[in-house]
């Protein structure tokens, strides 16, 4: 399946010590390797995952390539689900002056909105750091992070 489509997301940095397994609501979570590519085209970023979400087998591979547009909050996104000999393929053009980054990701609804919470295990310069992200349904809508979240330390803007 490819999924092409404009993607608007808000992000935010929270500070550390917040543990994901207090979330008051039903969550799954997903532990993902992550790998950037050399780049094709001009502003491309192009990477692919291993994603395996807990308590289950099956890992699950992905490529994206991730253009920017003329809002800062928006790029547009190409997503298709891979096999293990595409991504290993795939794999051979890595960015090596880039980190593998791992990470757990805690996936959630709160009020209707979808988030992702990241807490990253890896590269070591980033470990501890938890991101909390947004995707928004139409550029303009506004989003509020939910309660829980007294502690962001931070809000950012994809660029």
């Amino acid at each position: 399946m490819i999924k092409r489509k404009n993607e608007t997301e808000r992000w935010f940095l929270l500070k550390s010590g917040f543990d994901p397994k207090t979330i008051p609501v039903r969550f799954y979570q997903i532990l993902i390797n992550q790998y950037y590519l050399n780049k094709e085209k001009g502003d491309e970023t192009r990477r692919v995952r291993k994603s395996k979400r807990k308590g289950q087998r099956k890992v699950v591979y992905h490529f994206t390539s991730k253009r920017p547009t003329r809002r800062a909050e928006t790029k547009l996104e190409y997503e298709k689900r891979i096999n293990e000999e595409k991504f290993k393929k795939l794999l051979k053009d890595r960015d090596l002056k880039k980190d593998r980054i791992v990470k757990w990701r805690t996936c959630f609804t709160w009020k209707g909105q979808f988030f992702e919470l990241d807490l990253f295990v890896g590269p070591k310069r980033l470990r501890g750091l938890l991101k909390l992200e947004i995707e928004l349904k139409k550029e303009k809508s506004k989003s509020a992070s939910p309660v829980i979240f007294t502690d962001i330390k931070r809000g950012y803007r994809a660029k």
